[in-house]
C-alpha cells in the first residue's frame, strides 16, 4: 500500500481529479449521424430518408449550416416551399436556382451571412421543408 503524507493529501486528490476530469473528457465516437455538440455547435440539420429531423433551426449571422445526410438517401434542397424551388430567392448560392444535391454519406456546409428567414425544401419528398433563421 502506498503511504501519503498528510500534507501531500490534498495535492494527491486534486491530481486525482484532474486526471479523472480528463479522462471524463475523451468520450468515445457518436453515432454516425447523430450530433456531436462539441463540433457540430448545434448548426447541423440531419437528414432521414424523406425529412429533416428538424423542421427549423436558429443560427447567427455568417455562421456555416451543416446538411448530414449520413444516414439518408439522394436530397435536392434549395430555397422554396412544398418541393417548388423560387428562382431569384436571396440565400447563399449553392441553395439559388435548382439547389444542391446530397447523398450519403455526405455532409455539405454553407454559410449564411445575411439575416432573414430562409425556407428551405427538397424537389424529391414531399413535406420536406426546413424553415432557418439567421438573426
Amino acid at each position: 500500500m502506498l503511504s501519503v503524507s498528510p500534507a501531500a493529501r490534498p495535492f494527491l486528490a486534486l491530481a486525482t481529479l484532474a486526471v479523472a476530469l480528463a479522462l471524463a473528457g475523451c468520450g468515445g465516437d457518436t453515432e454516425p449521424g447523430q450530433p456531436n455538440t462539441e463540433s457540430d455547435s448545434g448548426n447541423t440539420v440531419f437528414l432521414t430518408g424523406d425529412n429533416f429531423v428538424q423542421h427549423s433551426i436558429h443560427i447567427a449571422p455568417g455562421a456555416t449550416l451543416r446538411f448530414d445526410d449520413t444516414n439518408g438517401v439522394l436530397h435536392q434542397i434549395c430555397v422554396g416551399e412544398d418541393m417548388r424551388c423560387e428562382p431569384n430567392a436571396r440565400a447563399p448560392k449553392a441553395l439559388q436556382g435548382a439547389g444542391f444535391g446530397i447523398k450519403p454519406p455526405e455532409i455539405k456546409q454553407f454559410a449564411f451571412t445575411n439575416p432573414g428567414v430562409y425556407h428551405l425544401t427538397c424537389t424529391l419528398h414531399p413535406n420536406m421543408n426546413l424553415v432557418v433563421t439567421v438573426s
